[in-house]
């Protein structure tokens, strides 16, 4: 079944939104060290200060302690949800983590719309054009360029990276999974066997890639040899599309029968969750964020938010917009979903270990919840050097704020020294 031929009806343009952007707490410190310094230029020790610059200091330390307890444990702002869309605009659609929607960029005329997408390990989202047979690149500032053109009536859909930044293409006119290397080189990966499109892609930990096969409704596994074999069979007419795999090697898979099913790497399928009728039994697009929960996108323009314990809600809705395809980065840019890396204290999934997976650990979201054995792990592997290029600026405008009342305040304690030294 062609995606491209459900859901046909008439749209409206989707307005876009602004995006506030969280900042670091660096600032602050910047600020505390500022102080210090002139204390310590005022006198090596805190008697030689002044009363009433001893007790500025102090106050404006509390502060500086107070608002890096907050920042170090307060939840991030959230993971950004990117969608591809068929409707007008060929928009890439973003979802922030309250539920908002707007449009992140837009593929350039000529285009007819985005299916598949997926980023690469610097940051840039690659989307599939299933009507003109190309992949577009988009920078994290949303500047698209036409990144590869494939043979006519391809007919590419899903997108997956592997680790070593080679992009996997659902080709559904030939019935094939083709691979792109970063030079744009094309080959083929596997040949999968006639009589069903493909649809979703999602690699394990061990680097096999799986493959939805919509109309057979099965799900192939395909070795890092590009050997195909069938690992699981669903139903009648789940029709499966989008596929995720959590922390601990599970895969879940949804369709247009409205369906999340659970599929353990031995093969053995459950019914995790139904999605409700807001959806219009026509899920497509599915991916996890980094604490667990699972997000399904649905050619009615909804997006269904699964928690781990499978309760269902409605997350967002994209106003005249057939969703697709999701891809998933934390607020800071980092990809989540990437191929297997070294480093299993990566909880998040964006290829480093820092302060965000122990917060994922804390909220019980590492593959063995608040486990003793998971923080140790945390412990060994911090501070590992980042897989992942972070080419999204972060702005902060409080910060800089914050930066000149502390040059404003030392610059009026240094007036006030000048003065009392001519008294």
């Amino acid at each position: 079944m062609k995606i491209g031929k459900l859901n046909q009806k008439s749209y409206q343009p989707l307005v876009a939104s602004s995006q506030a952007v969280p900042e670091p707490t660096s600032s602050v410190l910047l600020i505390a060290a500022a102080c210090l310094h002139f204390g310590a230029q005022r006198g090596r020790n805190w008697a030689a200060i002044s009363p009433s610059m001893g007790e500025r200091c102090i106050v404006l330390l509390v502060i500086v302690f107070a608002a890096t307890v907050l920042s170090l444990t307060s939840p991030a702002a959230g993971d950004i949800l990117y969608l591809g869309s068929q409707g007008p605009g060929r928009h890439i659609v973003e979802v922030n983590s309250s539920g908002t929607v707007s449009v992140f960029t837009s593929l350039p005329a000529g285009a007819v719309y985005a299916a598949g997408v997926a980023f690469d390990l610097s940051g840039n989202l690659y989307a599939s054009d299933p009507n003109k047979d190309t992949i577009s690149k988009i920078t994290p500032v949303g500047t698209v360029s036409l990144f590869k053109s494939l043979p006519s009536f391809s007919f590419p859909t899903s997108l997956a990276f592997d680790g070593n930044g080679d992009l996997y293409v659902a080709n559904n006119g030939a019935n094939q999974i083709n691979k792109i290397t970063p030079n744009g080189t094309l080959s083929i990966f596997a040949s999968l066997p006639g009589g069903s499109d493909s649809g979703g892609l999602a690699f394990d930990d061990s680097g096999n890639l799986y493959v939805a096969r919509g109309d057979a409704d099965q799900i192939y596994k395909i070795t890092p040899e590009g050997t195909p074999t069938l690992f699981a069979t669903l139903s009648a007419n789940s029709i499966p599309l989008g596929l995720a795999f959590d922390g601990i090697g599970n895969l879940y898979e949804t369709g247009l029968d409205n369906k999340v099913r659970k599929i353990t790497a031995s093969g053995e399928v459950s019914l995790f969750a139904t999605l409700p009728n807001y959806t219009s039994p026509e899920a497509v697009g599915l991916a996890f964020d980094s604490n667990g929960n699972l997000y399904a996108a649905g050619l009615s323009g909804e997006v269904s938010k699964i928690t781990p314990d499978g309760t269902v809600s409605l997350f967002a809705t994209a106003t005249n917009q057939s969703l697709l395809y999701i891809a998933v980065t934390d607020d800071l840019g980092h990809p989540l979903a990437l191929p297997p890396n070294s480093l299993a204290a990566d909880f998040d999934n964006d290829g480093d270990v820092d302060g965000r997976d122990f917060l994922v650990w804390q909220r019980g979201g590492s593959p063995g919840p608040l486990s003793s054995g998971d923080l140790a792990l945390w412990r060994g592997q911090y501070g590992n050097p980042p897989l992942v290029a972070t080419s999204k600026a972060v702005p902060e405008p409080a910060g800089t704020c914050l930066l000149a009342i502390g040059a404003g305040l030392i610059t009026m304690l240094r007036r006030k020294k000048v003065v009392s030294d001519t008294v």
